[in-house]
This record gives structure tokens, sequence and C-alpha cells, in this order.
């Protein structure tokens, strides 16, 4: 079988090299919503005191334009682009475009859904039965796979298929065994529902999806000269420099939609509006598929978002990066209330945080203390970088000093510190951060990470190996860790000694995880009402 789509990869879930640079804003094209505030929470909100305070987030941390959305009692109730498209060029509005990134798989898996609404797809069918995949038949653990796995990123394949071997795509992990994000497994499915549509993916999205839920600001490709659709907003990383704009003329499933904040929440209310989608169906969404992090009872992935369980609340969530770009969702299905942040700049998920205290008020404190996601503003790092900016580095210095020496470093702030003076090309101090976050946290995995991605680059793959190794020999195990450590084998010539243990959930078709006692969705007179009162019980 052939891959139809040429794609950019999203670098979800990827090591990426953390850069830097500063743009003041100097003003802002915000027009009013309504009578200039919003309600959100039982809270009206000044449209123009929170752009104010926005504004001076997005200046400290360098991040040029926001397309914004918010979700209360399941409306949009307000949307917004701020600060700019290009970096010294025209404002950004409502309608600037931003790259979906990895929430391009949100149009897919509304579309996935519905298809088993109307009896085309079954999520625990194996999908060789649908499609065979000539890039995968070489291992029969390949014909385990079904939707279900592919949706809940537990189909064992890999993110990419240059991860491992460039020349074949991998299965690492028995499917339905453990979490490996994987678009690849989204491009796998878009094939299968491209085959059962019998017409181009492309225009399955536009029917199914933009067209009836009214989305004219989202869009699969660009023309074949890239010059349609216009208004849209230009990525940089974190020194100001621009990143190539990509104008995918094929589509891409996994990260390839270009869209507005506005577009993806309106797609995000449309799960949970009346009859759009069954009760059955609404189950499956949040059902827990699998663990995120083995041993975790709180973060999960369904067929299709993430699941986090947050108090006595459900939220679903999904994030996205590309380069030059960042995005992040959360939604709670309590409340049906929640935002969507999309930025043209690689730390903008430093902005969720702040942007659940200003409008929402969910608490999405369970997401963001994972390992992966990057320390919140206002933050250490942040604080540090802009003294370095204004007054150079002997103030930085002492200042890190002085907090390193209070016991307040968090094991965050050293790692992104040593990717941005690595983005200066002052590689000492990438190396002395590095050393000096593994000394002060011993235990925690990406400190090791960190500097095997950082030999990875330079191609030193026996010291690479050595920072991999390092986890499982403190007992920790990471996807990423194992992805590195087959790589480090590949390139030294060994013989594959590592194998990841299987998960000890396992799925077989069935999904064998059930929420926590207390979560409920019940049907009354034909409208979902999501009861949560979710307690942090062990899952059996």
């Amino acid at each position: 079988m052939k891959y139809y789509w040429k794609f950019r990869k999203s670098t979800h879930q990827l090591p990426f090299l953390l850069l830097f640079f500063f743009i003041v804003l100097l003003n802002t094209n915000v027009s009013g919503q309504g009578a200039g505030y919003f309600i959100s929470g039982n809270r009206k909100i000044n449209i123009n005191s929170f752009n104010t305070r926005l504004i001076k987030a997005m200046q400290d941390l360098g991040i040029p334009a926001v397309s914004l959305a918010v979700i209360d009692n399941n409306k949009v109730v307000f949307s917004e682009g701020v600060g700019f498209k290009q970096k010294n060029g025209s404002r950004a509005d409502k309608e600037t475009i931003f790259e979906a990134c990895s929430l391009s798989k949100s149009f897919l898996v509304f579309v996935a859904h519905k298809l088993v609404e109307q009896g085309m797809l079954d999520l625990d069918k194996p999908m060789y039965q649908y499609m065979e995949n000539e890039s995968l038949q070489g291992d029969p653990r390949y014909r385990l796979i079904t939707p279900r796995m592919l949706l809940s990123h537990s189909s064992g394949i890999e993110n990419w298929r240059d991860m491992n071997d460039p020349d074949s795509l991998e299965i690492t992990a028995t499917p339905g065994s453990q979490y490996v994000y994987s678009g690849e497994g989204y491009h796998y499915l878009a094939e299968v529902i491209q085959e059962l549509m019998k017409e181009d993916y492309e225009k399955t999205i536009r029917r199914m999806v933009f067209k009836p839920l009214g989305l004219r600001r989202s869009f699969t490709t660009y023309s074949k000269d890239g010059k349609f659709p216009v208004n849209y907003a230009v990525g940089y990383d974190l020194v100001g420099k621009k990143v190539d704009k990509w104008k995918n003329s094929t589509p891409v499933p996994a990260s390839g939609v270009h869209t507005t904040a506005h577009d993806y929440a309106t797609l995000i209310t449309a799960f949970f509006r009346p009859g759009n989608f069954s009760a059955q169906t609404l189950e499956n969404l949040l059902h827990p598929a699998v663990r995120i992090i083995e041993k975790d009872d709180i973060s999960f992935y369904g067929p299709g978002f993430e699941i986090i369980y947050s108090g006595n609340d459900t939220l679903i969530c999904h994030g996205g990066a590309n380069g030059g770009f960042r995005n992040i969702m959360f939604y709670s299905v309590k409340s049906k209330s929640g935002f969507v942040l999309m930025t043209n700049q690689e730390w903008g998920k430093k902005l969720a945080a702040f942007i659940a205290r200003e409008t929402t008020s969910l608490d999405i404190s369970p997401r963001l203390l994972q390992d992966d996601f990057e320390d919140q503003y206002p933050d250490h790092t942040t604080a540090l970088l802009k003294l370095y900016r204004q007054k150079g580095m002997q103030p930085f210095r002492h200042s890190l000093d002085t907090l390193s020496s209070s016991g307040n470093m968090g094991p965050k702030t050293l790692s992104e510190l040593g990717y941005f003076f690595y983005g200066l090309g002052q590689e000492d101090l990438t190396r002395k951060f590095f050393t000096q976050n593994i000394t002060l946290f011993p235990k925690r995995e990406f400190g090791y990470l960190d500097y095997g991605y950082y030999y990875m680059e330079k191609k030193q793959f026996d010291s690479a190996y050595k920072y991999f190794n390092a986890i499982r020999n403190f007992g920790g195990d990471t996807t990423m860790m194992f992805y590195q450590l087959r790589n480090c084998e590949k390139k030294l010539g060994l013989s594959g000694s590592y194998h990841r243990p299987e998960s000890r959930e396992a799925l077989t078709g069935i999904v064998s995880i059930r929420p926590p006692q207390g979560s409920s969705i019940s049907l009354k007179e034909n409208t979902i009402q999501a009861t949560i009162t979710v307690r942090r019980e062990k899952l059996k």
C-alpha cells in the first residue's frame, strides 16, 4: 500500500531545539465582542483588560501572534487573533489561520466516529480487514491493530517512519499494550476512510466537517502554487528566525490542516452538541483506552483525545507542534467550557495556565505538571531570559545561582535554559545546564533525555546511548527513551539488547481499562448531560 500524503511531520512528542527571540507588540487589532465583554464561568470578562494582560504575557515570552477561542456552555463566546502575523508585518485578526499541527487529527476523529454511527467503521475490527498495509505486513502483530488503537495511540506504530529506520515502518510495541503516539497510525486510518468513502480524503473532510459545521477558515491544503488561502500567520523560533511557511498541496491528516481557534473550538463543541452524536458514541469517545504514563491514574488516551481526570471533572485535551507553531486545547465535559490556544512561536504552550486562569478557571494542572509540558508563565525560565536580554550574562548568572541555592529550582528550568543556549550556539552552557539538572534531579527521566538528544544531534551515539540507558538503570521508562535506545543500537551496530516490556494494561480488541467510579454520561430528552463526580481511585 502506498501512502498518498507527502507529509510534514508534527513535532508533537518529539525533541525540538528551543531558540529564543523577543518582539515587542506595540499595539493590537482586537475587535469588541458584543458589549466589550464575554461571560466565562459566570464571570464577566472585560475584553480590553484581558487583552492588555495577554499582550504583556506575549511580550515576555516573545510570541508574535495568538489565535484564541473561549468556550462557555458549549458555545464559542470569545474568539480573536492578537499580535502580528509576521514580525514587523500586518496584524493578526480572528480570520488569521494558523497551522493546526496535531490538532489536525481531530477532524479525522470526527469523521471516524460519524462512520461508526453509520455502520461503516467498527472501532474494534482489525484494520487489515478493511485494507492491507504493505509497510506493516512484515510484523505479524500488525493484524491486531484496530481503529480504536489508532485513534488512541495504542497501536504500537512509531510516530513517523524515520524515527528508527527511514526505510521501514515499525511496530514498537504489541498493539493495544501501551501508549505510543503515532501520526503514521492516523494516516493509515485516513487511507482506510478514503477507501471506504470512495472519494479523496480532502473531499470527505469538506463534506462531513467543514461544510456542515460552517468552518469557513479551515483548509486541508494550500493551492498548488501556494497562493491560497491568504491571511495566515508565519511561525517563528525562539530567536526570532522565521520558519519557512509550510504550504502543503496535498492533505496531511495528522498535522496538515490550517485553521483558526474559532473554527477548531466549533469542531470541539460539535462533538458535544445534542443531535450530532449518540450517547454511545460519546461514551466511546470519553472511554480511556490506554494510560499515557504507566502507573498514573489521571491521564489517559481515548479514541481521539487525551482524557484527564482533574478533581471532580473530566477534561479532554489535545496539543500540537509544528516548526514555529504550538497549540493546545482543553475542554471540560462537566461544565462544557474550555479554550483553544494557537500560537506562532515555539513556547506558546507556556500561556496555557494563564489562559485558563483568565477565562475558564479550569483546573488543567494535572496535564501541565507532566514532564513533557513546558513550565507555565510566569516562570523562572522566562524571567531569567528576560534578565539576560536586558542586562546581560553576569546578572543572569547571579540570579540563576540565587535561584539554585534557594532550593526553588524546578526540574524544567535548567533543561529549558540548556535548549535556549544551544540555539544560540553556546554549547558549553548547554552542557553545564544539562549536567546541573541531572545533579539536582537524578531520578527525573527528562534530564537524561535532554542530554541524550544533544549527543544524538552531535552524532555521538555512544554518549547518547549512555544517557538513554541511564533511565532504564534507575527503573524509568518513557516512549521516547525506548525509541532513542533503539536508534542508538542501530547506529552503533548493537544487536538490539533493549526490548521494552509490555504494559500491564493489555487490550485485545476490547478495552479493559475502566474510568474511575462515579463517571457517567446520561441521556435526558435527547440532551447529553455529563455527570462527572470522578474520584481518583485506582483503576482495576
